[in-house]
């Protein structure tokens, strides 16, 4: 019997723009001492809207995915660089130079909307599946997780054991485990109870007395601080050496 499928998954998307991107640049170069010393120290200002980025849409569509214009992102910072002769003459020329960025990037805009929480999908199942999150104000980058609670995971001193029974209860204070986090119980807890002595513990982050996704909040950000690095070039002769 014949059978039909879509040629692909993502649906066309006709109002779809080209990324326009805006560098913005000032800069000044040196030279000191006679030209035993030079470099170079450069702002710099750098805007892309109209942000391309496949994104998913409702599988009533008949498709999984299309393409969008999500938004606008920028980048700021300021980039130095110092390059010094240290030694030189008939045979040798031996130079050494570093270079140090800092850079701020932010979100500057987000379609109304879009989701924007997505993942490197390292876990295979968990809740929630997503581990980084796009938002107004902020870099590309956020890691969003659980905060660990105490040891980071449940001991026998966060329950009342009742021997007879073999329950494990949790002690008043102790924030219970989402039903999404536990997928054997074993007899081991009460009714309505999650949490068991050698499970992974969360922090409670809002106190409601459950971990769950609400308590899924931002843990980090990927960007660094700032970016370098430094090189070193020896010339004998017709013989280079070069290291960075």
């Amino acid at each position: 019997m014949p059978a039909y499928d879509l040629a692909s998954e993502q649906m066309a998307n006709r109002d779809l723009k080209w990324e326009t991107t805006i560098t913005r640049n000032i800069g000044i170069d040196y030279t000191l001492f006679k030209s035993r010393v030079w470099g170079s120290i450069d702002l710099y200002h750098n805007t892309t809207k109209d942000l391309l980025m496949l994104t998913d849409i409702p599988s009533i569509t008949g498709f999984t995915t299309s393409y969008a214009n999500i938004g606008q992102t920028s980048n700021k910072g300021i980039e130095i660089s110092v390059s010094g002769m240290i030694f030189s003459n008939k045979d040798w020329n031996i130079t050494a130079g570093a270079n140090i960025n800092f850079n701020k990037g932010n979100i500057d805009e987000l379609a109304e909307g879009l989701q924007s929480a997505y993942g490197s999908q390292f876990l295979q199942s968990g809740t929630p599946a997503t581990d980084y999150i796009l938002k107004e104000g902020k870099p590309v980058g956020i890691v969003m997780g659980y905060k660990m609670d105490g040891k980071g995971y449940y001991t026998p001193n966060d329950f009342n054991y009742d021997a007879s029974t073999g329950m494990y209860t949790l002690k008043d204070g102790i924030a219970d485990l989402a039903s999404s986090f536990v997928s054997y119980h074993g007899g081991l807890v009460p009714e309505g109870q999650f949490a068991y002595p050698g499970l992974p513990k969360f922090k409670d982050d809002n106190d409601d007395g459950v971990i769950d996704e609400q308590d899924y909040v931002e843990i980090g950000n990927m960007n660094p601080v700032h970016t370098g690095g430094f090189n070193v070039n020896v010339n004998y002769k017709n013989f280079d050496l070069v290291l960075l």
